[in-house]
């Protein structure tokens, strides 16, 4: 019912609609409810040429302000009110691979996108979009290097921002790719600062799972936990905010409590991805090497193409650990000819997780100064990672920390 959305969400109004289009005509019937009583406070419809949709957007703001008896700030009513001129052939397009996102298929939406900047040259969030395509073909699971993400990223972020330096979703963009392909945490804490005075009330679980995943590599974790805590109060029912609450444990080393929200969302999600990392992570780091073990074998027994250098590096520590060296050294040698062929997964990075797990130290310190000099991505966790903690008073480790950027 509306009352009990209106309390999950924690909110006090409620704004219903529908939309239609038939051809180059649409028809938008919108209400505003009260979330308490069920009582209609204001209702319209609208009916106008798609080429008007901006106009009909900050109508619609503006008569709920008014229903509201509000105010609305400048700033916001002045974003509210911006009206892109944009080919509305290409506007269309844009939606409709928007529309893809949720199914993760950035090859069809990069090839729409591409078709957009064809049709209209001016529309920003087109080359925004275009940026956050190939940055997701490089980090954790990608298969472009630093260099290559950044040779083809950063121009069309750039070109997003010149076109509409307004645009939220650029500076969120840009954030990660500082972050993530150049170690440069001030540059990617500016672009956060710029995203939220755009967005202050942004609830898109990719733009809080990374701005958790920034505060965390940068030691900030009062910070961390009080804006995790916070969004999994606003929705327990995103199993990524759930993931920023138990990475935040991880990386504060409360092993208990990063399983107690692992069980939760295990209960409320099942299988998830997104639990893998927490899961991987805080078993190796509770020491609970059979039960990782178990997990992993499961999850690469249903996933045999998965072999990432972080599956691998904490199943050998794991194997190590309960003392099946032959099948540890397997591990360990697969993730070493990874690094042979590319840095993309941060095999070096992993390698060395695995050296300081058995207390090979130099042998840790050499294989982090090939991630450094091979610009593997996941680099920039070095100064917080539990896995590393051997390492953290050895000169080499500080002086590395240092070229990094760390501070």
């Amino acid at each position: 019912t509306v009352k009990e959305i209106a309390s999950e969400l924690g909110v006090a109004n409620l704004l219903e609609g529908s939309v239609q289009k038939d051809g180059d005509r649409i028809r938008i019937i919108v209400q505003l409810i009260d979330g308490k009583t069920d009582q209609h406070l204001w209702a319209e419809t609208y009916q106008k040429e798609f080429k008007d949709v901006f106009a009909i957007q900050s109508d619609i703001a503006g008569e709920v302000a008014i229903a509201l008896k509000i105010k609305i700030d400048p700033e916001v009513k002045k974003r509210i009110e911006y009206a892109p001129i944009v080919n509305i052939s290409a506007y269309d397009l844009y939606l409709k691979a928007m529309a893809k996102v949720a199914s993760a298929d950035w090859a069809a939406i990069e090839k729409m996108l591409e078709q957009v900047v064809s049709l209209d040259s001016s529309f920003a969030p087109a080359y925004a979009t275009l940026g956050l395509c190939w940055i997701l073909k490089g980090g954790f699971g990608g298969y472009l290097t630093s260099g290559e993400v950044l040779e083809h990223a950063l121009p069309l972020l750039k070109k997003a921002s010149v076109l509409d330096e307004n645009l939220s979703s650029t500076h969120a963009y840009l954030t990660y790719t500082y972050l993530w392909y150049r170690w440069d945490f001030e540059a990617a804490g500016k672009e956060w600062q710029k995203f939220f005075q755009l967005s202050p009330s942004s609830s898109s679980e990719e733009y809080i799972a990374g701005y958790s995943d920034f505060l965390l590599a940068s030691g900030r974790f009062r910070e961390a936990f009080e804006f995790s805590k916070k969004v999994v109060a606003s929705n327990k029912n995103s199993v990524i905010y759930w993931y920023s609450l138990a990475q935040y444990y991880y990386f504060t080393q409360r092993q208990d409590s990063a399983l107690d929200v692992i069980e939760k969302c295990s209960k409320l999600f099942g299988f998830n991805q997104w639990l893998l990392q927490p899961i991987a992570n805080t078993n190796t780091l509770s020491h609970r090497y059979k039960q990782g073990i178990l997990y992993l074998e499961d999850y690469l027994n249903d996933f045999p193409n998965s072999r990432s250098p972080f599956i691998l590096s904490h199943l050998s520590i794991a194997y190590f650990k309960t003392d099946q060296m032959n099948e540890a050294e397997k591990l360990l040698e697969e993730i070493k000819l990874k690094s042979k062929k590319s840095p993309v997964g941060s095999p070096s990075f992993y390698i060395a997780a695995i050296y300081t797990a058995m207390g090979q130290k130099d042998n840790a310190l050499q294989w982090l100064e090939k991630g450094y000099n091979d610009h593997e991505v996941e680099m920039y966790w070095l100064k917080v990672e539990p896995l590393f903690k051997p390492l953290k008073d050895d000169p080499k480790f500080k002086e590395l920390l240092k070229k990094i950027g760390f501070k």
